[in-house]
């Protein structure tokens, strides 16, 4: 007697609409002229909490705890920190990531290759429609 299993069907990860709020304010402080140049988190903490005022949110809210580390994630690699957690858990050094982006420094121009489809772009043209 042959029995068939049913698998259980693989559901998709859906985020929180607060985890989709945070990485939309995340993207859209990482599209900020200037984030890049500023050198320390400080510095990067003030332009975040200007950014988000003008969208009536408060960065030290705790849902936004984390919010730069997920900018400069976006801004540096092109990619949410999860997959770059990936990246980090698959190779043992950071040459070892640069080397498979192909670059010596770890930027958004080859780090957009890797991105996870859909989700970022999602993310940065929904930080453009905020922006009117």
């Amino acid at each position: 007697m042959e029995t068939t299993e049913e698998k259980p069907k693989k559901r998709k990860k859906r985020a929180s609409p607060n985890r989709i709020k945070h990485n939309r304010m995340a993207a859209l402080i990482a599209k900020t002229e200037g984030f890049g140049l500023l050198k320390n988190k400080s510095q990067r903490s003030e332009l975040a909490s200007e950014v988000m005022a003008r969208y009536g949110e408060d960065i030290f809210h705790k849902r936004y705890y984390g919010i730069i580390e997920t900018a400069e994630c976006i801004y540096w690699f092109g990619i949410l920190p999860r997959k770059v957690n990936e990246l980090i858990d698959t190779y043992d050094s950071a040459k070892d990531i640069a080397k498979l982006l192909g670059h010596t420094e770890l930027r958004i121009q080859r780090a957009m290759d890797h991105v996870v489809s859909d989700n970022i772009n999602n993310i940065l043209d929904d930080a453009d429609k905020w922006t009117g």
